[in-house]
């Protein structure tokens, strides 16, 4: 059977098709400023490593190191397609969204909390994202956040 989960998102908004969202990512849980992009079926979020290239961010960048649950997807996983392999087997990859933003990192798979409504548990998510290292063509809203959460599903 297929669960279906429904959580209600609080941000405001930035444009017609974004909005903001603050999941917990990993754990130990890191707050993660994402905005909700309609046009791409995809996660993305700066990497400690993008520190340099990002600029600065309203939270502090992801880290797979700091965290106990994540892992970074190896080449050798069949189930995770375009991407590239790096010299050490991580699976890298470039996505360019519909404005234009491309993101470039290596995939990794880690948890994503959504804070609970009054009363309720957490929803806790396994997910596959873009941690990325480099971000090319962003505008400043963009900018400024860690990265974005895509809910097109087609």
């Amino acid at each position: 059977t297929t669960e279906i989960y429904t959580e209600q998102i609080v941000g405001s908004v930035r444009c017609v098709q974004e909005t903001d969202l603050d999941p917990l990512m990993g754990y130990p849980k890191e707050k993660q400023s994402l905005a909700i992009d309609l046009s791409s079926d995809s996660i993305s979020t700066a990497c400690l490593s993008c520190a340099a290239k990002c600029g600065t961010k309203i939270d502090p960048l992801y880290s797979p190191s700091n965290s106990s649950t994540s892992s970074i997807i190896s080449c050798r996983d069949n189930s995770i397609g375009g991407c590239r392999c790096s010299s050490d087997d991580k699976c890298l990859q470039d996505k360019q969204l519909q404005d234009n933003t491309l993101y470039s990192g290596v995939l990794v798979n880690d948890q994503l909390h959504l804070e609970p409504i009054q009363g309720t548990e957490d929803l806790k998510l396994d997910v596959t994202f873009n941690c990325f290292s480099d971000i090319q063509n962003a505008n400043q809203q963009i900018q400024a956040i860690n990265g974005r959460v895509g809910l097109y599903y087609n």
